[in-house]
């Protein structure tokens, strides 16, 4: 016989809901972003201290849930948009899986969790952080992503908070040329998403993004390549600042982002998850997993 639980769960969804619709729903996939928390752990040589390594698991976890609400929020807010997509049409709030009273249920109670988490593990400057990311988001959804090219660089900074709160969480100061490194990296992938929208609009047609008609493709090519060699030029001097074999950690990114640009015509165009790429291409995963190795082997004390 259900319990309560399922019977709720039944109502407010629908009979035909599945496990998988929450982890669309929650995009857990999109939590490995978030592995930027731990960049400053790794780069300041802490790596090896269980009590920050802990703190920053925690701020892992809490940020995760705090991105999640996001997430849930902005399907809610682009409901009618998601539905004259031909891939996003198939979200559980857009697709009719999900009623939207449950995800705003899901959103507050994702918010309060990650919030008082915040709050009370990890102290008030993180908590602020969060707030920071929480309603730059939403200003972001409800003002800023109708504005290029203003609307790239600000997702680009929501990508550069996520290293901030890993400093803050073990209380270093991270390096300005490791924050430089994941902005322009961060820039690159963004500016190649819209290409892969204004690409989509091209072949399908239907334009769901609001002024995506003031980039053009010459543009956001340019802006790629530009902030493509800025990422792999600032991580150089900042690898080669370190002593010993270090800036050999240089050469497998090199190597990452050559691929990406070698399969960019064919596939990053027409993918509007670019960063997924590196995790799908073997030779560019291959040479990730070789950097990450270098890099922790390096810093492990």
């Amino acid at each position: 016989m259900p319990n309560i639980m399922e019977v709720s769960a039944t109502m407010l969804l629908g009979k035909g809901i599945k496990r998988r619709s929450f982890v669309s729903l929650f995009r857990i996939g999109h939590w490995t972003k978030n592995l930027l928390i731990f960049t400053p752990l790794v780069f300041s040589g802490n790596i090896t201290k269980e009590n920050l390594l802990i703190r920053v698991f925690y701020a892992f976890v809490l940020f995760s849930l705090l991105a999640s609400s996001v997430y849930v929020l902005n399907d809610v807010l682009d409901v009618k948009q998601d539905r004259m997509h031909k891939r996003k049409k198939e979200r559980p709030i857009a697709s009719g899986v999900v009623s939207i009273g449950f995800a705003l249920t899901c959103h507050i109670l994702l918010l309060s969790v990650s919030l008082y988490g915040a709050l009370t593990i990890l102290g008030f400057k993180i908590f602020l952080l969060f707030l920071v990311y929480y309603f730059g988001n939403i200003f972001y959804s409800l003002s800023i992503k109708t504005v290029p090219p203003l609307d790239i660089i600000v997702v680009s900074v929501f990508y550069l908070i996520r290293a901030v709160i890993g400093s803050v969480a073990i209380g270093v100061t991270a390096s300005s040329w490791l924050l430089l490194t994941i902005f322009f990296g961060a820039l690159y992938l963004v500016s190649i998403k819209r290409l892969s929208e204004l690409t989509a609009i091209g072949i399908d047609g239907i334009n769901t993004r609001v002024n995506i008609d003031d980039y053009t493709i010459p543009s956001l090519k340019k802006i790629g390549q530009i902030t493509l060699t800025l990422t792999l030029g600032i991580y150089t001097i900042y690898a080669i600042s370190f002593p010993h074999y270090f800036a050999l950690t240089v050469v497998p990114l090199a190597v990452i982002w050559m691929r990406l640009i070698m399969i960019q015509d064919s596939k990053l165009e027409l993918c509007e998850e670019p960063e997924k790429l590196l995790f799908k291409d073997k030779i560019s995963l291959m040479f990730f997993f070789l950097w990450v190795l270098m890099v922790i082997i390096y810093h492990w004390k």
